[in-house]
């Protein structure tokens, strides 16, 4: 998949998963 931290490339595909990282800082960290 997208190298760690792409972050804009997970919300692209889960805007779910986006949010989740910004409030998950274990999500954020990976």
């Amino acid at each position: 998949m997208e190298s760690p931290g792409s972050d804009s490339s997970k919300s692209a595909q889960h805007p779910l998963m986006g949010r989740i990282t910004a409030l998950d800082p274990a999500h954020s960290a990976d």
